[in-house]
């Protein structure tokens, strides 16, 4: 299962160890064209990533000005993109829906294999793989990791594989090369 999940460049991105996490831990589904998969309002209970096929990401909210209801596509995503995560983390409603485009196949994981997966959850009482990384930052020493892994709302980490990451040196901000706008880690000077 490995083998053939390496020819989706977002599952490659992770560490070895979380690929046969992921393999474990996730189950296959598969849905026809024009089938809902994750309903807006509804409760979070899986996270998705899409090993074929494309889906259709759109919300209903209300005109302030007409008072009546309106659809609104926010995204198309394809294979290898994920989805669910948000309400997962937040332990909130979807805030969209998403629908198959066509016949579309999944690895999807529970809540609770997202939150040991993603979050670091650990039932041995042992610090996460991500909060040990961070303790190795030097300028990340003034800041109480340890609060971080008690409250999956305040970190969420994501691996991105070194040649996308790049760093600028002008202020204390990491992010992947293809998303200059959006900072993964920033190190904050007053937090504490």
């Amino acid at each position: 299962i490995v083998t053939a999940l390496k020819t989706i460049e977002t599952f490659t991105e992770y560490p070895l160890k979380m690929q046969w996490a992921l393999c474990r831990h996730g189950s296959y589904q598969s849905y026809e064209a024009m089938r809902v998969i994750i309903r807006q309002g509804h409760y979070a209970e899986n996270y998705y990533m899409i090993l074929s096929g494309s889906v259709v990401v759109s919300s209903v909210s209300i005109n302030e000005t007409t008072k009546e209801l309106q659809s609104q596509t926010l995204a198309l995503l394809k294979r290898g993109a994920c989805f669910g995560e948000l309400a997962l983390v937040h332990h909130s409603r979807r805030n969209a829906t998403v629908t198959c485009r066509d016949n579309v196949s999944l690895l999807t994981l529970s809540r609770e294999a997202f939150m040991n997966l993603f979050m670091g959850h650990k039932d041995n009482g042992c610090e996460p793989d991500h909060i040990i990384f961070l303790r190795t930052i030097s300028s990340m020493q003034h800041i109480p990791l340890s609060l971080l892994s008690h409250d999956s709302s305040v970190c969420l980490f994501h691996y991105f594989r070194y040649r996308y990451c790049g760093h600028d040196n002008n202020v204390n901000e990491y992010y992947p090369h293809d998303w200059p706008h959006h900072i993964i880690i920033k190190i904050l000077d007053n937090c504490a």
